[in-house]
């Protein structure tokens, strides 16, 4: 059979299961079936290629040219060739030729998950995609505007700021919890609400809060937007409850204020400060609803009438005050009969006049207009 040895290889030629000698790089043949060549490359460790290093004991000239590893049960090793990061070893024994290249180590307890700043993030993002390695490792991204709340095996472990976050998860159970530090709204809508004077209505209500503790809102709290909206629904229940709808409907603006000054005080069980809340609409009954329009109308109604009876008795008051005038000035009346005798000339096509008398009599007479 023949065999060819490349540049980073080395065969090892073993008779009967005995190891024989090492051969370098060329081109062998043998014939004897009891002779076996096993070609090795020098980057892959000879237990991958079911050698056994102690079956090269009796040659210790290669044995010198070999760099042996045993890693533990809970580590993990970083190897590296050349200085190049090539390959994660877990538990077990690794041997590996070091004439041609240099193998170094890093040796990493798993049972603490914070991996060590000396391997770089480079080496840790072409481990978490490795299908061989995702139980080993895993990553986390905490966004900008969140903090991460970091659980080992079910226990707090700490805050995780905005970036990206690697863990050892082999034995541990790692979990992590992202919470909304930005300005957050929330959105009460809906609400069947009973008023003091029985009437059910519907509020659309929002407050505007900002998680200040995120550790107490993400281990003191379950659901914690369920639980501040069942909060805010019961403070805005309560105080609905308290008065009629006259009274609500007149201090509309001022109920986001009210609640919010209610509210206050329970921040600090929240882990958060609420900035600011305000009512969106209330939504009355049919029934009401016509009620209130028919109201509506009829005030609207009856101010029209004032106006009506204000502007007739300012307009009558106005005439009184003309015909006094005119009584008391000839002139002036003779004038404003030619002006009401020129309105009547633009509306008439002809006008014929006898010779007996003058212009304005016969108009006068015409028109029946005399003055007492």
């Amino acid at each position: 059979m023949k065999y060819i040895i490349k540049s980073n290889e080395v065969g090892l030629l073993f008779k009967k299961q005995v190891f024989k000698k090492v051969l370098t790089v060329g081109e062998y043949t043998y014939v004897l079936k009891s002779r076996k060549v096993i070609i090795v490359n020098k980057k892959i460790a000879l237990e991958n290629n079911g050698i056994e290093v102690k079956t090269l004991a009796n040659n210790k000239v290669l044995l010198n040219k070999i760099t042996s590893i045993q890693v533990k049960e809970n580590e993990v090793a970083f190897h590296f060739i050349d200085g190049l990061f090539f390959e994660l070893l877990t538990a077990g024994t690794y041997s590996f030729f070091n004439d041609t290249y240099a193998h170094t180590f890093t040796i990493v307890d798993t049972k603490d998950i914070y991996i060590p700043d000396s391997i770089d993030i480079s080496v840790l993002e072409s481990l978490i995609y490795h299908d061989n390695y995702r139980k080993i490792i895993c990553s986390y991204v905490v966004e900008e505007g969140f903090i991460g709340i970091l659980k080992v095996n079910g226990k707090f472990g700490k805050l995780l700021g905005p970036g990206k976050y690697y863990f050892f998860t082999n034995i541990n159970v790692i979990n992590v919890k992202y919470i909304d530090t930005r300005n957050q709204v929330l959105q009460i809508s809906g609400q069947e609400l009973l008023t003091k004077d029985k009437v059910t209505l519907r509020m659309n209500f929002v407050l505007s809060y900002k998680i200040t503790d995120s550790l107490k809102a993400a281990t003191t709290l379950d659901h914690y937007e369920e639980q501040l909206y069942l909060f805010m629904q019961l403070a805005l229940r309560e105080y609905v409850s308290t008065k009629t709808l006259d009274e609500l409907l007149a201090e509309k603006h001022e109920i986001g204020k009210i609640i919010l000054d209610t509210v206050k005080p329970k921040e600090n069980d929240f882990g958060a400060i609420f900035m600011e809340a305000g009512l969106k609409d209330i939504i009355l009954p049919g029934e009401i609803k016509d009620i209130l329009n028919t109201i509506l109308l009829a005030e609207k109604k009856a101010q029209a009438n004032v106006i009506t009876r204000r502007e007739e008795t300012a307009s009558t008051r106005s005439l009184l005050n003309t015909a006094k005038i005119m009584d008391e000035n000839e002139t002036l009346y003779k004038l404003k009969e030619l002006e009401y005798l020129e309105r009547i000339c633009d509306k008439v096509g002809n006008i014929s006049f006898s010779s007996s008398g003058g212009i304005i009599e016969q108009l006068n007479e015409l028109i029946k207009v005399s003055k007492k």
